[in-house]
Formats: C-alpha cells, structure tokens, sequence
C-alpha cells in the first residue's frame, strides 16, 4: 500500500469531498489504531482544506466496541484547486500521513487493507 499509489476524485458538483475510511485492525491492535488516528485527526485539521476531520469506533448493538474504526474528512473548495490538486497531494506526503501508512504497513496492526469511499456533499 502506498499513497502514491491513491485514486481519489479531483472535483465534484458541490465543490466539498467527504473521505470515508474503513480500517479493521487485528484484535489486540485497537489502543494502537486509537492513537494513530488522533495523531491524523490533529494533523489534519491543522490544514486549510479540512473542513472536519472524525475518528470513530464501530460498535456492536448493545454497545460492545468492534476492532473497526472509520474516519470522516470532509475537504472544502475542491474545485478551486486549492485542495486535492494541492493541499490534498500534499497532505499524503506529510509526516503524519506517512507515519499513519507506516502503523498500517510495517506494524501490522491492520486485518485487511482500508476500504476508502469518497462522497460528494449535497
């Protein structure tokens, strides 16, 4: 897995992309993952382009914590060129994103690969 490696949508009607990340760790590996995405939250909302930046946990239905964690990152002004061509491309160079690349590959924490869906804001 690599970030250069990433499609992702480089306009959209509305001008704002949400980023869905589905990220299933290995059990044991939760407190891990937990730390990893508070550190890319913190980073990434210290970008201009991110509009809001949530980490989650799955839950089962009577409460129970899963070993499945999404995250939501909505981007502003798409279309303007000022963020996927640019901040976006940017932010999958930064320490953290590769920091972030290097729990989920070299630590292996991950049970599969994340599952990433791009959303356009209506």
């Amino acid at each position: 897995m690599s970030f250069s490696d990433l499609l992702y949508p480089k306009t959209t009607t509305s001008g704002k992309l949400v980023i869905m990340a589905t990220l299933k760790v290995l059990p044991g590996n939760e407190d891990r993952m937990a730390e990893v995405l508070h550190a890319a939250q913190s980073a990434a909302l210290l970008e201009a382009a991110t509009a809001e930046f949530r980490v989650t946990r799955l839950l089962e239905a009577d409460g129970t914590p899963t070993s499945t964690f999404m995250t939501f990152r909505s981007i502003l002004k798409l279309n303007t060129g000022l963020c996927l061509l640019g901040d976006f491309a940017e932010h999958l160079k930064a320490a953290q994103s590769l920091a972030t690349l290097k729990a989920f590959t070299e630590e292996g924490i991950m049970a599969s690969p994340p599952e990433l869906n791009y959303c356009n804001e209506i």
